[in-house]
């Protein structure tokens, strides 16, 4: 089972993009997060939306994972990006991507001041990453 992942201590990275998971199985992924060694999830392009942006976002703050790829999920803007910006701020992790979801360009520029924020409080020093960067990860948020 896919909920397994805790199961696997040198498991780090984890690339289920465009795999047809449903609610169910992003639900499963999100409650092993805090038990898993997983420090990259890519989950981009698996209809999550709502729901499963939100159980990620419920387990963000006590897990490992410090790059997610949440690219074209359907996911609305917010209370799911506040779920997200509070997880943050709990506890940075270098790379958020949401491009292609359902945020509005004032809602993304609003998460960025607040991840940037979160970040600069917690000692880090960042980058600016405009909107729609191509960096491929390595900003702060796209």
């Amino acid at each position: 089972s896919i909920a397994r992942i805790e199961r696997l201590p040198s498991l780090t990275e984890l690339e289920l993009a465009d795999c047809s998971l449903s609610a169910d199985d992003v639900e499963r992924i999100a409650s092993a997060l805090p038990r898993s060694s997983l420090s990259r999830l890519e989950l981009a392009k698996n209809g999550l939306g709502q729901e499963g942006a939100l159980a990620l976002a419920k387990n963000l703050a006590s897990c490992k994972v410090d790059s997610l790829g949440l690219e074209e999920n359907a996911i609305p803007g917010g209370r799911t990006i506040d779920m997200l910006s509070r997880a943050y701020e709990k506890r940075p992790f270098s790379s958020l991507r949401l491009e292609g979801n359902k945020v509005s360009k004032a809602e993304m520029a609003a998460l960025a001041q607040k991840l940037k924020a979160a970040r600069t409080k917690a000692g880090f020093v960042m980058a600016a990453c405009p909107l729609g960067c191509e960096c491929n990860g390595r900003g702060d948020v796209m």
